[in-house]
């Protein structure tokens, strides 16, 4: 994912005493779901999307429904030796 993107979602997570959640307006969320259907197009072939720790979760919450083939992961849960092959990025 683009850090642009990443950082978007970031800076609008509202914590609260028992949870947190996005604040983006609807039409944010789906120009960022859009963006992310395009990158994976009609695939059925499993995809994995690597981000920031802080966005993983709540990006994981936008693309999920729409994209079951998608798996979101954060940078530091890829295992150690695991080569990873970058096809593009989200942007």
């Amino acid at each position: 994912m683009d850090p642009s993107i990443e950082q978007t979602i970031e800076s609008t997570v509202e914590h609260t005493d028992n949870t947190s959640h996005i604040n983006l307006p609807p039409q944010r969320v789906r120009e960022i779901l859009d963006k992310a259907m395009r990158f994976v197009g009609s695939s059925d072939t499993p995809v994995v999307f690597l981000a920031g720790s802080g966005s993983r979760f709540f990006l994981r919450q936008i693309i999920e429904s729409s994209a079951p083939n998608v798996t979101v992961i954060s940078q530091s849960e890829v295992p150690a030796g695991v080569r990873v092959l970058s096809l593009g990025t989200v942007k």
